[in-house]
């Protein structure tokens, strides 16, 4: 499936918010599931590649991690699987967690259907879960709709791996208002993602999720208002970044 081009307002977080009040989902245990935390700062306006400056200086814009203080993201131009540049996650220091990077659009025009997202994928070192994941939830009901974590395709372990596509589809409620997702990394190894879209499909491709088991999941304490996201996914070939504050990213 093609490269789902961004529309509609200014850029996305983590959280689904504009880069000029961005705040990032803050990883609580559980793949998917995370609290709000500022992030280090970032420009609000982004830039398209091919960029002057060093991409180390740069991260990809619409797109947060759900553990800003262990993990980072950049924008890296030494691999991409399309274009010029792709994200690359990777721990901050030494040890090892688990982050997911991702972002939050409203579920409006994907309300009632069946919805395909896929993502290009390529680690390094010693990764112990590498997976897409998605997660429709309803603020009006207090809960998740929908979710798959990919958990029954398998991850990738421990190594350097080619540029990879890994899909997950699912069926989103009518009771729907936001979908998230992104790319789940488990590990002290390197996460690069490229070229995700999201789209919708027909009943002939099979859904991936697993039945929901809705009493062990949870909305964030604090869910994004729906009104304040963007219709369609934000800089998903990645090829748009921000400038990093240096004096906030550690």
């Amino acid at each position: 499936m093609g490269v789902a081009a961004g529309t509609g307002a200014s850029t996305s977080t983590a959280a689904g918010l504009p880069t000029t009040s961005a705040a990032a989902l803050v990883d609580d245990g559980r793949p998917g599931h995370a609290v709000l935390r500022p992030p280090p700062a970032e420009s609000s306006t982004p830039i398209a590649a091919p960029i002057a400056d060093d991409p180390e200086s740069r991260r990809p814009s619409g797109w947060g991690l759900t553990d800003e203080y262990r993990y980072r993201v950049r924008a890296d131009s030494t691999s991409a699987w399309h274009g010029a540049l792709s994200a690359r996650v990777e721990l901050r220091a030494g040890g090892s967690g688990t982050t997911a990077l991702m972002q939050t659009i409203r579920a409006d025009d994907y309300r009632g259907k069946r919805v395909a997202f896929d993502v290009h994928v390529r680690t390094e070192g010693r990764v112990a879960i590498v997976r897409p994941w998605m997660r429709v939830d309803s603020i009006a009901l207090g809960r998740v709709v929908a979710f798959d974590n990919a958990a029954n395709q398998g991850d990738m372990n421990d190594g350097t791996s080619a540029w990879t596509t890994r899909t997950i589809v699912i069926d989103v409620p009518t009771a729907g208002d936001v979908i998230s997702y992104g790319v789940i990394l488990a590990g002290n190894g390197r996460l690069w993602v490229d070229a995700a879209s999201l789209d919708v499909v027909g009943p002939e491709t099979p859904a991936t999720a697993r039945p929901l088991a809705a009493a062990n999941l949870q909305l964030p304490p604090r869910p994004p208002d729906p009104g304040r996201l963007a219709r369609a996914p934000v800089n998903a070939d990645f090829e748009q970044t921000v400038p990093i504050d240096p004096t906030q990213d550690r």
